[in-house]
């Protein structure tokens, strides 16, 4: 077990894959994610509901779902990548939220630590960060979300400005700015 601050699942290392558990009340929206990704956009981590019943007898509890992704290895940390793994991360994860944008998705999250190499290239591993313009504006740690009387647009926007000053500023841009 991996343990997370994130309450739309619990991540379990296996064998040859990863599992996580999703709690019954975030099953219809990650399901709606991921019918809608349906591993298309480039650089999500390969992801499917889960149908061995050997893994679902021993890790599900009542309704919960669970999706089974591909365990990419070997594991490596933002803290052990050179500059240009860093800078590469950072791109991908800029190019990834316009990608999603274009889905009507976003990220909720914008740190390195969703983020694999396979092979030398980025891949982005943490599933349930997807999220929908209803899922994103529902988010508690965003200060953005008290904010009233403002259109949806205007919500959105705020979150994501919010979002990329609180994580991918001090996470991305300003370590590479460092190595300049």
């Amino acid at each position: 077990k991996i343990s997370s601050c994130d309450d739309q699942g619990t991540v379990y290392i296996g064998e040859d894959n990863v599992f996580r558990i999703v709690p019954t009340k975030h099953i219809d929206s990650v399901i709606k994610i991921l019918n809608k990704l349906n591993n298309e956009i480039e650089g999500i981590v390969k992801t499917k509901i889960c149908e061995d019943e050997n893994i679902n007898l021993k890790l599900k509890k009542n309704d919960e779902l669970i999706l089974q992704h591909q365990k990419i290895s070997p594991i490596s940390y933002p803290h052990e990548w050179c500059a240009l793994m860093l800078k590469d991360a950072a791109l991908f994860q800029l190019d990834l939220s316009i990608n999603l944008y274009k889905e009507g998705l976003y990220l909720k999250d914008a740190h390195p630590w969703n983020i694999l190499f396979e092979k030398g290239s980025p891949v982005f591993v943490d599933f349930t960060s997807v999220v929908n313009d209803q899922a994103l504006l529902d988010e508690d740690f965003l200060d953005s979300n008290a904010s009233m009387n403002i259109s949806t647009n205007d919500q959105i926007s705020r979150c994501i400005q919010e979002i990329y000053q609180r994580m991918f500023k001090p996470y991305f841009f300003n370590p590479l700015l460092s190595y300049v």
